[in-house]
């Protein structure tokens, strides 16, 4: 089974914690950074080379930060989550965008395993 390499950014730790239990349960997942402030942001994530990353987002930022993201790190899926965690957005370099209407743990492990 590939271990899905996961950095975590600007999201609270709480949230980084259940997530990657929840994900644990069902498929070999590796957290390999933990990124709280965004300066050279694109720079750490290049370095740390993950497939995922999951991304908080401020209050009334849109997830267009994806984007930029997807500049440095076209190989991976970026996960953007609103900061009251009631949308997910997924894009990856297709291009592509989806929202995540049903935000579930099957619907995040099918995210992971390659399912649309």
């Amino acid at each position: 089974m590939a271990v899905r390499r996961v950095a975590i950014v600007t999201m609270p730790k709480l949230l980084g914690e259940i997530l990657h239990d929840v994900l644990a349960q069902q498929m070999s997942i590796e957290i390999i950074a933990r990124i709280r402030r965004r300066s050279r942001l694109e720079q750490r994530l290049r370095a740390a080379r993950p497939d995922f990353v999951f991304i908080g987002l401020r209050r009334d930022e849109t997830d267009a930060v994806a984007q930029h993201l997807l500049r440095a790190l076209p190989g991976a899926k970026i996960v953007a989550f609103s900061s009251d965690i009631q949308r997910v957005w997924v894009h990856q370099m297709r291009p592509d965008r989806t929202e995540l209407h049903d935000f579930s743990r099957e619907a995040l492990i099918a995210l992971l395993n390659g399912a649309n």
